[in-house]
Formats: C-alpha cells, structure tokens, sequence
C-alpha cells in the first residue's frame, strides 16, 4: 500500500535549519541549527508560535525527544557536547556533561560518553 505524504502547514523557524522536532502537551517543539531557541507551536491549526525557550549556553542543537512521563524535553548539542534537559512546564534548563550518567527517577535518560 502507497501513502501519499503532503504539507500541510509550514512553521516559521526564521530561516534556520530544523534539527528536532517533538510534541508534549498539545504544543510543537522545534530546535534548529545554530540557535539557542526551542521555538514552541500550538498543536492545532494554524500552528501559532506561542512561545520561545531561550537556552543559554546550547551551540549546536542535533535533535529532540519528549517525556511524557516527566512532562520535560531532551536536547542533544554536538557542538557543547551535552545534554540539556528543559522543563516545558516551567521552561527550566539543566545541562548534563556527556560522560556523566544520568538517570531520572523514571530511569528515562541515561547518557553516556
């Protein structure tokens, strides 16, 4: 069976590469290359920018993921080399260096060198 993929809406990302894109609550995040935003988009039509989540410090942004579970996002920097985990609720960041276990109470990320 063939499917036919289409575009169905196109969001802005300022003219930067995407890198990572995941969903969390009903909101789109999307990280690009050589910028330090997690842009945020509403869920639903028309995809509305609804927020910027600044991190300080990422360089290099290669891909994102969503726990549900913690209701956090998981950013991954070549450039730094380190995770950064990201609070959508309270748009918090933490950086954990590559090297270092990491582990949540839900055993959700473990990150190794």
């Amino acid at each position: 069976m063939r499917y036919r993929t289409r575009l169905l809406q196109v969001l802005d990302t300022d003219g930067h590469p995407v890198w990572g894109v995941t969903s969390l609550d009903g909101r789109i995040y999307v990280a690009c290359s050589d910028c330090n935003v997690i842009k945020v988009f509403d869920g639903v039509r028309p995809y509305g920018l609804v927020d910027n989540i600044v991190v300080s410090g990422l360089r290099g942004a290669w891909d994102l993921v969503a726990c549900r579970v913690q209701r956090c996002l998981y950013l991954s920097d070549f450039k730094t080399p380190c995770v950064w985990n990201i609070d959508a609720r309270h748009q918090t960041v933490t950086r954990y260096m590559l090297g270092v276990n990491v582990i949540s109470s839900y055993d959700v990320a473990r990150v190794l060198a």
